[in-house]
């Protein structure tokens, strides 16, 4: 079987549209933690042998690509952009871990005071006429490793950053910003806000599930839904997955940088300076939304799409349709026990 053949903008896309096309790509709120897109070609390089190396940047990145999602902020305002991007370096060394959970169900069969009465009552038994040829109480069943599942991939990347001076414009978006790159985190690993009955929105995730109950009833899941892909350069591409912690060290809070706001930049704040630190930590926990499989490793290591992740349809009408049988020659259709 001959595998399928995977160019340049197949390996990492949300359906019809690149994911990780350069920043200019006007659809796209794109905001950097460091350097790392400047001096990027803008356009396709020409020449004989240069084709289009535009794609080559994001295995040099750390990227964070978030889509269908409509409760990101900027400058505490709600957007309406479709398509969000956070891109950094890669971090300097990067390290995760993949398995399932081994147990021995049968590590207690016998017990220590049956395995004390087999060393130490070998010769009663003997006299008694059973022949336990010197054995202990302890089985060999009792060491068989039974699998229990596996865990979500979860890891965190820790991101050193250099603010730079923003200015009154952002030509294409390339220079950092740190504070407007930690709002953005903020929207997805935190609730944004209560109902009228004052219960959280949940921080967005990709769990979508029709579970069916019965024959006549299905239980929809569906949470505060985004897609939210990570790609760590050439290493590993993380779709659908969930931000859940982000934690900021600044290592000198007394060296700062200003930042000026335009009225096309942040409405509503012509004009206000800030004063930030100009160096900082960032350390982004993320997860899997559910424990791993070899197909979705597989995906993950190829920087495949992995569309179903998070999302579950089960049919347990069977059970359901028993017990509910079950319940109504018990207690009768109106509810009451026969």
């Amino acid at each position: 079987m001959v595998a399928e053949a995977k160019n340049a903008s197949s390996i990492v896309t949300t359906g019809t549209t690149p994911a990780y096309e350069h920043l200019a790509k006007k659809a796209s709120v794109h905001k950097a933690l460091d350097f790392s897109n400047i001096g990027m070609p803008l356009t396709t390089l020409k020449g004989a042998n240069s084709g289009d190396e535009r794609h080559l940047r994001q295995f040099h990145q750390t990227r964070i690509f978030i889509e269908d999602y409509s409760g990101m902020l900027h400058h505490g305002e709600k957007q309406k952009s479709s398509t969000y991007l956070i891109s950094a370096n890669l971090p300097q060394s990067f390290q995760y871990g993949v398995g399932s959970k081994w147990s021995a169900p049968l590590s207690d069969f016998g017990g220590a005071s049956f395995n004390a009465l087999m060393q130490f009552g070998g010769s009663a038994f003997r006299q008694m006429g059973f022949d336990v040829n010197n054995a202990s109480g302890i089985h060999r069943a009792a060491h068989l490793l039974i699998w229990g599942g596996s865990e979500p991939l979860e890891f965190t990347l820790k991101i050193p950053v250099i603010d730079d001076n923003y200015g009154t414009k952002s030509v294409d978006d390339i220079s950092t910003n740190l504070v407007e790159a930690l709002e953005f985190l903020g929207c997805l690993c935190l609730p944004n806000g209560t109902n009228a009955a004052g219960f959280y929105s949940p921080p967005p995730s990709p769990l979508q599930a029709n579970i069916k109950i019965t024959d006549k009833t299905t239980i929809k899941l569906n949470t505060n839904f985004a897609r939210i892909m990570v790609q760590i350069g050439g290493i590993l591409l993380i779709d659908r997955c969930i931000i859940k912690k982000v934690a900021v060290e600044y290592p000198d809070t007394k060296t700062l940088i200003k930042h000026t706001y335009s009225e096309a930049i942040a409405p509503g704040q012509t004009g206000m300076s800030y004063l930030t630190p100009l160096l900082a930590n960032v350390t982004i926990t993320i997860s899997t939304i559910e424990a791993m499989t070899s197909n979705l490793y597989s995906k993950m290591l190829w920087l495949q799409p992995q569309k179903s992740a998070g999302a579950m349809n089960a049919d347990l009408s069977v059970v359901g349709n028993w017990v509910r049988d079950k319940y109504n020659s018990i207690m009768g259709n109106d509810g009451k026990q026969k």
